[in-house]
């Protein structure tokens, strides 16, 4: 999501077509270099505390799901999404 420049709070229902193209080639060019390379591309947000794209401070939080047990940790870019 941080590649193709969508904010993870979004929900899929309202992203637009063109937005949902951009993920899926995101998606497919990163699987394609791993395949190529064998080795998973440089995580530019994910486990990180300074984004690989911006350099500013890397936040992450908890999506979804109404108690601890449920939800995903989404990884933010404080500039690109806060």
């Amino acid at each position: 999501l941080h590649r193709a420049g969508i904010d993870p709070r979004r929900s899929v229902v309202d992203l637009s077509d063109a937005e949902l193209r951009r993920i899926i080639r995101c998606t497919r060019q990163y699987s394609m270099d791993w395949l190529k390379t064998g080795r998973a591309g440089t995580k530019q947000v994910y486990n990180r505390t300074e984004c690989g794209t911006c350099g500013g401070l890397v936040k992450m939080c908890k999506l979804g799901g109404g108690d601890s047990m449920n939800g995903q940790l989404a990884y933010m870019a404080r500039t690109t999404f806060w």
